[in-house]
């Protein structure tokens, strides 16, 4: 038979040396993948796995319909029903109708998604000012009624004694859609992340946030979404905390999952990374960036360790060493994956401005657990996105003449982005 494209439909295929359950088993193809057959005989397709011919149970594969083989059947359906005005009217309707339905149906909706967002804060306090945000976010469509994505932007005061904020955040979106394409769709979404004061840190807070909301399709591709809702802000280093009502208009950009089938990735190989990121306390506002070197034990599973360096934003007190070991599973190696991850290290604190200068070089132990989005840009590359908490002891800040001034709390929420290349 000529080379076809099939589906697999068991949760994680066997690929075996030879055509019988007797064959050796050298890897596993998940679900949803696409593999190209060669030949079917007694039950077992021969597919090139890995440059070699390998075999799989035939009852596990489902044939994939071509778009050339649907507009075939499409034009032989035309050729036969069209017989007068009346009935290439009707075939034209019926036509669209499937055309909408198709455009509708639930993989449609699977993808990444980008976002532009503005608005209006509005306080319920007295004597406090409104604020304009701008964001960007970015996220996954799982289906038709679920979303996950991150994000940053900028909040303006309203008024010359408000502080600007930069907003971190994650949301969550449910979609209920109706059974038409063109309808408006309600959603409702929560938010959480962390919202930095450039003016002083000590008033920064964690923000928790619900929006019941509206998304308008405006073309296949693009939707404008309308949300209203409550926010409430819990301050990081105590107070009472702040509420406020708020409206989000903005533009949603998707497309769909990357047909093509990414090839698997290697195992017992290693791994080069580079990452970027910010962390916050009470004390710090960090700007960092590591170089990592790991080793992939499996397709999912990786442990490496890495250097950082880093230094704190506010009036450049000292600069930041860091070392550290990490581990990191994914869910799956698919084009999206969720995973976990968790770093163990020390940091060194070396002060370089003005009276800090005649103290003492400061260290510390640090614990990371992050969780985050993974994409596969390539077959062998990855661009993670993490949010986490940072669990670090105390700078101890020492004079050289042994005078203790006070700690520094080094403990806060991070954000990273990670590229990430697998070397064969």
């Amino acid at each position: 038979m000529a080379q076809e494209e099939f589906k697999v439909k068991a949760k994680n295929l066997n690929v075996r040396t030879s055509p019988s359950t007797q064959g050796a088993i050298i890897g596993k193809i998940s679900e949803g993948a696409t593999v190209t057959v060669s030949g079917i005989k007694d039950g077992w397709a021969a597919i090139n796995y890995k440059r070699r011919t390998c075999y799989v149970s035939a009852s596990y594969l489902e044939k994939v319909k071509s778009d050339q083989e649907d507009k075939k059947k499409r034009s032989q359906t035309t050729s036969n029903n069209i017989e007068s005005g009346k009935q290439r009217k009707q075939y034209q309707e019926n036509t669209y109708r499937q055309d909408q339905e198709n455009s509708y149906s639930e993989k449609s909706y699977r993808g990444l998604v980008f976002g532009f967002y503005t608005g209006y804060d509005f306080p319920l306090e007295k004597g406090s000012t409104g604020a304009l945000p701008i964001e960007v976010e970015i996220g996954k469509r799982f289906n038709k009624n679920l979303y996950w994505g991150g994000g940053a932007g900028i909040s303006i005061p309203m008024s010359s004694n408000g502080d600007t904020h930069i907003p971190i955040t994650t949301n969550i979106k449910a979609f209920f859609p109706s059974s038409t394409p063109s309808s408006v769709v309600p959603l409702f979404m929560f938010r959480a992340g962390f919202s930095l004061n450039t003016g002083n840190s000590d008033l920064s807070s964690v923000i928790l946030q619900l929006m019941p909301g509206l998304q308008f399709p405006l073309s296949k591709r693009t939707d404008l979404m309308l949300m209203a809702g409550y926010t409430r802000g819990i301050m990081t280093k105590g107070g009472n905390g702040y509420d406020q009502l708020g409206v989000k208009i903005g533009l949603s950009f998707h497309k769909d999952v990357i047909k093509r089938e990414l090839p698997p990735s290697h195992e017992h190989c290693f791994q080069v990374g580079i990452e970027t990121g910010a962390s916050y306390s009470s004390d710090i506002t960090f700007i960092n960036g590591s170089l990592i070197g790991s080793y992939k034990i499996t397709q999912l599973l990786s442990v490496g360790a890495g250097y950082g360096f880093g230094g704190n934003m506010r009036d450049n007190e000292y600069t930041q060493h860091r070392f550290f070991a990490r581990g990191q599973y994914r869910s799956n190696d698919n084009l999206w994956s969720p995973f976990f991850a968790c770093d163990l290290g020390f940091y060194d604190n070396d002060y370089t401005t003005g009276f800090q200068s005649k103290r003492k070089k400061t260290s510390g132990l640090f614990v990371t657990p992050t969780i985050g989005m993974s994409l596969r840009s390539s077959a062998n590359s990855y661009v993670d996105f993490r949010l986490g908490y940072e669990f670090a002891s105390k700078a101890k800040e020492t004079i050289i003449d042994n005078i203790y001034l006070d700690k520094i709390n080094m403990s806060g929420p991070c954000f990273r982005i990670n590229f990430t290349r697998t070397i064969k």
